[in-house]
């Protein structure tokens, strides 16, 4: 009796305390521009001025300094469209997390977009030409659903007077399909509360 007694109690508790676990991956190749280049990213449309910038620069003040580390991605100035993209591999199932810190040090003409999983994100950044200037600030999306396999990620920026900043893109795997441990524990529970109940059963019959 003290054996199915115990059993049970070791059952409950790998039961309660068994969860989905959750798996993390960064899928960004060269999302904080560490390299000192663009390696992992395709360049596109009227890229000239783009660079990636370690201060001190030929500006060289706080309002241009990087997000983190050493490097940042410079998108303008031009009066015409650049992007930046990069293919990432999804898994089917999962749920994605976008995040990534942008700037503008100078007021002016300017817009940017981002487009991901087919659909184009729309925020306060896209919804005029004439664009406020702020330090750098965090930007994330939320994605489930995605089909399995690879998906563009692609930044558009436009900037007349100085330059938009990027830095420490982002895509985060933040869940995998139900399954494993998640399910095995709480069956060992059942399992052990019916072993648990046909002993106690026996044990009243004997009585």
């Amino acid at each position: 009796m003290k054996n199915s007694s115990f059993l049970l109690a070791l059952c409950c508790v790998a039961g309660i305390s068994a969860k989905p676990t959750a798996a993390r991956g960064q899928s960004i190749v060269n999302g904080g521009f560490e390299t000192g280049d663009f390696t992992g990213w395709t360049q596109g449309g009227n890229y000239a001025a783009s660079d990636v910038v370690v201060p001190p620069n030929s500006i060289n003040d706080a309002a241009h300094q990087p997000h983190s580390g050493l490097w940042q991605g410079w998108f303008g100035a031009n009066p015409t469209s650049s992007f930046l993209s990069q293919s990432v591999n999804l898994a089917a199932g999962s749920v994605y997390k976008l995040d990534f810190w942008l700037a503008n040090p100078i007021a002016g003409t300017a817009s940017f977009q981002v487009d991901f999983g087919g659909a184009t994100l729309t925020n306060s950044l896209t919804q005029g030409s004439s664009l406020s200037s702020f330090p750098y600030q965090e930007f994330s999306y939320s994605f489930t659903n995605l089909p399995a396999g690879p998906t563009e990620l692609k930044f558009t920026f436009e900037n007349t007077p100085d330059w938009l900043l990027l830095d420490d893109v982002s895509i985060t795997r933040q869940s995998v399909p139900e399954g494993g441990p998640g399910i095995i524990f709480p069956l060992l529970t059942i399992l052990g509360l019916g072993f648990y109940a046909r002993v106690s059963v026996k044990a009243v019959l004997k009585a």
